[in-house]
């Protein structure tokens, strides 16, 4: 028998953040938080192709970074997850201008989870639009 690994975040409280888009498109993620506010800035999961916030690599990543302290924020895309409804277009690797605008919001509306930086963790397409996004220069908020 196979049994696929289950990652349980249950144990952190959680809510829903909303990230409106220049094109009134909205993205959706799922924000975590440790146990105790460590000295860690907040992790920012990209997830890749056909992916989610609830990817088995986004819970396990989210659960380790938990573990340790850090708040997580796990992004859908354009299309993905729970953002589908909320979205006319789909995500490609080339909207570095999504991930953009949800730092700067970040930074606007939700000043304490910026108070420590923001870490980027994106795994293969999302990996790919952190390096666009880094390659354009001025960033909204302290990047690790």
């Amino acid at each position: 028998m196979i049994v696929r690994p289950v990652a349980r975040l249950g144990r952190w409280p959680s809510c829903s953040l909303t990230f409106q888009q220049y094109d009134g498109d909205c993205l959706l993620g799922t924000l975590n938080q440790a146990d105790e506010a460590g000295a860690y800035p907040l992790g920012l999961l990209l997830h890749g192709l056909t992916g989610s916030e609830n990817s088995l690599y986004m819970r396990s990543t989210a659960q380790t970074l938990l573990k340790e302290g850090w708040d997580v924020l796990r992004l859908n895309h354009r299309g993905a997850g729970p953002s589908g409804p909320l979205c006319r277009q789909s995500y490609h690797a080339g909207r570095s201008q999504d991930l953009r605008a949800v730092l700067s919001q970040l930074g606007q509306e939700f000043p304490a989870l910026k108070r420590r930086g923001v870490f980027l963790v994106g795994y293969s397409l999302g990996a790919n639009m952190i390096l666009k996004f880094l390659g354009e220069g001025e960033f909204p908020l302290p990047i690790r």
